[in-house]
């Protein structure tokens, strides 16, 4: 697991934004739960958490995207520090968190799990807290089927509701460019806009990609690929095509696709300054979206 920042009394968690690069839906669990098959990305980019000792457990929210969001003890961040101590079965000490919410909310990046992700690896750290892996991922699924993929923040293959992780070590150097035009997507929603029956199976999983090795053999291999949650997304709101139209009217663009449940959209480049010349040049068509540059780590 990455360490942002190690020190005696006071941690600090980079809660990087995930991207799915590709989501396949591949059917539906008895007990309701949608099955997938994705290959995920993380950006160099995303919240800040900071952790410190306290005398009483609380969470404290600021930054460009804080508006809205409640400390409250049903916050991911107050859960994971519950939980932990639950499966420890001893409480964890009194901690003060801080987060700078630097990813919009409800956006299909995966904001509220990275923060989850990384309230746990930072009171692991904080604490010196002895915990096996097999324990943690049970913990961090509790929490959000998003959340195992966000502990290591790395590329890889999620599989299964979110608790089966593939580790990809040859994927390609890209840039990404993040665009969210202020559009919040329900993702229960626009699950439930697949009509999937329970105990069905539904499109087809991820193509192999043990040999695909160049930056234009995974372009190819992404274009092959799908979000199968994206033309419900798009029903739901005009924004999502008018994103995808402005990151495909930038130069240079290897490829576009929705993240996730949506709104976010991203575009992928072969170089940090293909990048920033598309990320500038959203910027200023659209000022009062939401746009990033940043490498994939």
């Amino acid at each position: 697991m990455r360490v942002s920042e190690i020190s005696t009394t006071r941690v600090v968690e980079k809660a990087r934004a995930k991207i799915n690069l590709t989501l396949h839906v591949t059917g539906r669990r008895e007990d309701g739960y949608h099955l997938l098959d994705s290959l995920v990305v993380f950006a160099d980019y995303g919240d800040d958490l900071i952790l410190s000792s306290a005398s009483t457990t609380k969470l404290e929210i600021k930054g460009p995207f804080s508006k809205g969001l409640e400390a409250e003890d049903n916050n991911l961040i107050l859960q994971a520090h519950r939980l932990l101590s639950q499966k420890l079965k001893r409480p964890v000490p009194p901690t003060h968190f801080e987060l700078v919410k630097n990813l919009p909310v409800s956006s299909g990046i995966g904001g509220g799990s990275s923060d989850a992700a990384a309230a746990l690896r930072g009171l692991i750290k904080l604490w010196q807290l002895d915990i096996d892996e097999v324990a943690l991922g049970e913990i961090a699924l509790t929490l959000g089927a998003d959340v195992p993929v966000c502990l290591n923040s790395s590329t890889c293959q999620m599989k299964g509701i979110g608790e089966l992780i593939l580790p990809i070590s040859h994927f390609t150097p890209l840039y990404i460019v993040l665009v969210n035009a202020g559009v919040k997507i329900s993702t229960p929603l626009i699950f439930s806009q697949l009509n999937l029956l329970k105990g069905s199976s539904a499109f087809q999983a991820l193509d192999p990609f043990e040999n695909v090795q160049s930056q234009s053999q995974w372009i190819t291999w992404l274009d092959n690929g799908r979000n199968d949650m994206q033309q419900a997304a798009m029903s739901q709101s005009d924004k999502i095509a008018q994103t995808l139209d402005a990151i495909d009217n930038t130069s240079n663009l290897l490829f576009s696709r929705m993240s996730g449940s949506g709104a976010t959209c991203f575009g992928l480049y072969a170089n940090k300054h293909d990048a920033q010349v598309a990320c500038d040049r959203i910027k200023q068509d659209h000022g009062d979206w939401w746009t990033v540059a940043s490498c994939i780590v």
